[in-house]
């Protein structure tokens, strides 16, 4: 998928592949395994439904909230998020006007700065697993939501946490961190 201009409208629709690490019970080995990366259309109140039941089921983490105030926002139609893109990484295959909550493993939220594919990522999370989730055992979510996002921009910005596993996790993926803005991070293609 490329970003041609910060105008495009996308509907709840699979746009790629990412790749995770998936557990194998019987091996304890990691393997790659195919999982959806899509857009989420917030005017659609499927979706609007499912951000709001990840927000709940993600013990209602400040990120998934600020994601999904986002996306209430556009659904009400305010002019100041018209740039912002929500996507999320889910291992449901098919189907994807009806978003399944619980196959949600990571959302989303991108601002698109320009025509120029330009992007800063206003927040990103990657679902907690609890005792109920043991059958998925999955790895390299944040990683394969950011290798996407870098599929699709030519350069993302964003300002991280100031705790240093947080940094450590841009640093591994390709990002450089300013060195006159402590804690506001670049990657380019």
């Amino acid at each position: 998928m490329q970003i041609e201009n910060s105008n495009i409208t996308f509907c709840a629709h699979f746009n790629n592949y990412a790749k995770v690490l998936k557990g194998d019970k019987i091996s304890g080995k990691y393997a790659p395994h195919d999982v959806s990366f899509v857009s989420i259309d917030a005017s659609n109140e499927l979706d609007l439904s499912a951000l709001k039941k990840v927000y709940e089921n993600w013990n209602r983490e400040v990120l998934a909230e600020a994601i999904l105030r986002t996306a209430e926002a556009q659904y009400l139609g305010d002019i100041s998020y018209r740039h912002n893109k929500i996507f999320a990484l889910t291992t449901q295959e098919d189907n994807f006007e009806h978003f399944e909550p619980d196959k949600i493993l990571g959302i989303a939220d991108v601002k698109v700065l320009n025509s120029k594919g330009h992007a800063f990522l206003e927040h990103i999370i990657v679902k907690p697993f609890t005792n109920r989730d043991k059958d998925l055992d999955i790895k390299k979510i944040g990683t394969a939501m950011l290798d996407t996002l870098k599929s699709c921009f030519v350069q993302i910005y964003l300002v991280a946490l100031d705790k240093k596993s947080v940094k450590s996790f841009y640093l591994r993926n390709g990002f450089i961190e300013e060195p006159i803005n402590s804690n506001h991070f670049m990657w380019q293609k």
